[in-house]
């Protein structure tokens, strides 16, 4: 089913409302539509049509898109993070936000919060400074105007740097440094610009990551299916916990499983360790098997959706994204 879209602003059609001295009913016969679609409208509890939109923005003599963002997303922000490195984290962000914005239209953003900026070169885009995660971080700037196109339709990402490696550093020098990133996302929350945002984030559970995970409604952990990819998972789930005392909102959607090789016995062995360590959380029936053309993908710089439809990686990322879209709000 394809996500709702489309805002109408109920609380500024109340104020308008107010400033003309017009009752509800006033509005709503002049407006052509019942009184109880103005009182929903106003208390938020749902969405109306353009048509209805429109004949409230004549009566009320303010342009509709005063009042009303056709193309308004409904945007979930997915946070990949792990606090342990080479886990096929950037991997899997490409590969889950190339397979969201392929299904019902869905606009995507990918974040870039890793300073290896491995993501970004695997697609191609060149390293600036200018217009990167830290300058926007730096300036305090809403990242709207950061934004670059990827090359794949209805998919952009706002590119990392080098500099990020002292961003924890630069970030607890400011006011208000837990926020920076909610502030720098305001405009793109605000506007509806996007269905999915997919964060990239580096293994450092610093401020950068609290900022991120701040603001989230889903993190996904990436998890290696060996002895040293399970070793340590509480850190990070402890790390989401107490993040959840800020932000309630905050789920962890699921654990991924990644760089899966069933050919070896040793897979089922952890396979059976990962469910017994967290039988209260979900793990995802898709999972990311070791894959050959992921890393030739990586040399052309493609992502393996584009290099190679067919390939096994695809088609598993490609499940992975309907199982976000089935779970995730």
């Amino acid at each position: 089913m394809a996500r709702q879209r489309g805002k109408i602003f109920g609380e500024k059609i109340r104020h308008l409302r107010d400033e003309r001295e017009l009752t509800q009913s006033a509005l709503a016969d002049k407006a052509g539509i019942s009184i109880m679609q103005i009182k929903n409208i106003e208390i938020g509890r749902n969405g109306t049509t353009k048509e209805v939109a429109a004949a409230i923005a004549l009566v009320l003599e303010v342009r509709l898109e005063e009042i009303y963002i056709e193309d308004f997303r409904n945007t979930t922000i997915l946070t990949l993070s792990n606090s342990k490195g080479g886990v096929g984290k950037t991997s899997s962000v490409l590969g889950l936000a190339h397979a969201l914005s392929r299904i019902d239209g869905n606009k995507v953003l990918i974040v870039e919060a890793d300073m290896q900026r491995n993501l970004s070169f695997g697609l191609g885009i060149p390293e600036n400074t200018g217009m990167s995660l830290y300058a926007a971080l730096m300036r305090e700037d809403n990242f709207a105007g950061y934004i670059q196109p990827t090359g794949t339709d209805n998919l952009d990402i706002i590119i990392a740097d080098y500099s990020l490696a002292t961003v924890d550093f630069e970030l607890s020098r400011k006011q208000y440094q837990e926020t920076i990133f909610q502030r720098g996302m305001s405009e793109i929350l605000e506007k509806g610009m996007y269905d999915y945002v997919v964060v990239d984030t580096s293994p450092n559970l610093g401020l950068l990551n609290f900022n991120i995970l701040s603001i989230s409604d889903y993190v996904i952990v990436p998890v290696e299916l060996s002895a040293y990819g399970l070793q340590g998972l509480d850190t990070i789930f402890r790390y989401i916990n107490k993040i959840k005392e800020v932000n309630h909102k905050l789920e962890i959607l699921g654990v991924l499983k990644t760089k899966v090789d069933r050919r070896e016995a040793v897979t089922d062995t952890a396979d059976r360790a990962l469910e017994s360590v967290f039988d209260n959380v979900r793990i995802f029936d898709s999972y990311i098997s070791i894959d050959t053309n992921v890393k030739k993908a990586q040399w052309s710089r493609e992502h393996i959706s584009e290099f190679d439809p067919r390939s096994r990686a695809a088609k598993q990322y490609m499940a992975l994204a309907k199982e976000v879209v089935k779970y995730g709000k």
